[in-house]
């Protein structure tokens, strides 16, 4: 299944002189001019460069929308059937930042000279865009991430900056291009506790002493509860290999069998057939168990995710 995420840019309007066909598909930077107190701002677009990152689980060649989108705007970008294209980055992010396409100017420096276009007059150094927008073309499961709140990320970016880049923290909320399948935030600690409960080589892996204390944090406060699932999740991800590596084979091997038997199409099943896909993807790794810990979404396209907070 093609499973590509995140928000897409809108095409321009094409002139009327050239059929939409002829157009490419362009990153655009929409920009307002007042032309009078009394009439709404004119909206110009600005073609941008936007630059592709290339990671493991991205699409490979003209699979993936993040290569076609790119080569559709710049003749010179060359898409190789063995390469993967995980996704375009519009913004001003140091790592890729985008510029003028007809100029080849910064964005972060074409945005210094008109800074009216954010919303203010100042001068501010280093003026950029708050947010980083993204297309994103999946071919197979990322790995776990953690992003830090607000004032942690402030503090990592001041003392690694070469790690860190950027000084913001990353609340992300996405649309679907087409049919997509994620996982995001935690579940509630019940769901958890049953989860617990049903697969014993879960519960193994996650020590008696985080199962029993995060059961015991049902219904206490925040504060317990974000306790109770940090130290269940630190046991989990830092138990002892071959201890993971027996459980695993086992969860697997009871996983393949029921699977075998069942005839249900249930939440449960998709859940269990999410996991083994996950591992022949990653075989050995113990986080094709995550999903036990956080919620699986399944989006069409068009849906969206809301904004996501770190706890």
């Amino acid at each position: 299944r093609n499973l590509s995420f995140r928000i897409s840019s809108k095409r321009p309007t094409p002139r009327r002189s050239r059929s939409r066909a002829q157009i490419p598909w362009r990153h655009t930077l929409a920009t307002a001019r007042e032309s009078g107190s009394h009439l709404a701002p004119r909206v110009n677009m600005l073609p941008l460069d936007c630059s592709v990152q290339q990671y493991a689980w991205g699409k490979p060649g003209r699979e993936s929308r993040v290569a076609k989108y790119k080569a559709s705007s710049d003749p010179t970008f060359s898409v190789e059937a063995d390469e993967s294209y995980a996704e375009l980055w519009m913004g001003t992010h140091p790592k890729a930042p985008a510029a003028i396409a007809e100029n080849g100017e910064p964005l972060t420096e074409w945005l210094q000279a008109n800074s009216r276009v954010l919303g203010t007059d100042t001068l501010e150094e280093n003026l950029s865009l708050p947010f980083l927008f993204k297309v994103l073309s999946i071919n197979k499961a990322l790995s776990v991430q953690a992003h830090p709140d607000k004032s942690l990320a402030e503090r990592l970016h001041a003392e690694r900056p070469d790690v860190y880049k950027d000084p913001n923290h990353k609340p992300e909320f996405g649309i679907a291009l087409t049919d997509f399948e994620g996982m995001c935030d935690f579940r509630g600690l019940a769901e958890i506790v049953e989860h617990l409960e049903k697969h014993p080589e879960f519960r193994s892996i996650c020590g008696e002493e985080a199962a029993v204390a995060l059961k015991s944090a049902v219904g206490a406060s925040d504060g317990e509860q974000k306790t109770a699932l940090k130290s269940l999740f630190s046991a989990f991800m830092n138990a002892d290999d071959a201890l993971k590596a027996s459980q695993l084979s086992a969860f697997l091997d009871r996983l393949t069998a029921e699977e075998s038997a069942a005839e249900e199409d249930s939440e449960e099943g998709a859940l269990r057939r999410l996991m083994l896909r996950l591992s022949a993807q990653f075989p050995g790794d113990v986080g094709c168990m995550v999903p036990l810990l956080l919620n699986y979404l399944r989006m069409e396209a068009g849906q969206g995710a809301a904004a996501l907070f770190p706890l």
